[in-house]
């Protein structure tokens, strides 16, 4: 059984440098590693110092790494956005102004069906239906706005903005000849 030596750090960088420092059942340390290039090599003994690396493929380390880090992981999953960026994250359903306002509505609504029951349920049967109306009609106006098919129009290429495509490669020799083949083959105006 491997149990993982440093259970705190970051498992990108893990899976950047496709290692994963481990205690073995006999209690020696090692390194799996998936990475064997002499670049990554050096890069783990400056880093990781003169641990054994045992090789293992990729899937293996993948495994081990979301075996060690799995509930990290789904944590960093679910709540990353709403920890670095609540305004932007859906994780507060209703705000506490919200939540006020709809409480006052609710005792608005309730004492006014306290002393006025039957033109309260009239009232209100008739912003449901109006809002269930409005709701019908915009649908609609939707549909009959879609169903018109109008020639598209070819925007004049000076008003198109330009764009550069950068295209970092790390270790992509292979893939090099597909990736300009199909940037070639991107259809927009002024492509060189």
């Amino acid at each position: 059984m491997e149990e993982v030596c440093a259970p705190r750090a970051d498992p990108a960088l893990y899976l950047t440098r496709q290692f994963l420092p481990v205690t073995e059942a006999d209690g020696t340390r090692a390194l799996l590693c998936a990475d064997l290039s002499a670049e990554n090599r050096a890069w783990l003994s400056a880093h990781a110092g003169a641990l054994p690396v045992r090789p293992v493929s990729r899937d293996a380390l993948v495994a081990a790494i979301k075996a060690s880090f799995d509930a990290s992981l789904l944590d960093e999953a679910i709540f990353c956005l709403s920890r670095r960026n609540p305004e932007l994250s859906a994780q507060t359903v209703v705000t506490r102004g919200q939540r006020a306002v709809f409480a006052l509505g609710a005792v608005l609504l309730a004492a006014t069906f306290l002393f006025y029951p039957a033109g309260t349920g009239r009232a209100v049967m008739m912003a449901l239906s109006a809002a269930y109306a409005a709701s019908g009609l915009f649908r609609a106006s939707l549909a009959l706005l879609g169903s018109g098919r109008k020639p598209p129009v070819k925007p004049a290429v000076a008003a198109l903005p330009l764009y550069s495509i950068l295209v970092p490669l790390y270790r992509e020799v292979a893939v090099l000849p597909d990736l300009v083949r199909a940037l070639r083959a991107l259809d927009y105006p002024g492509i060189r």
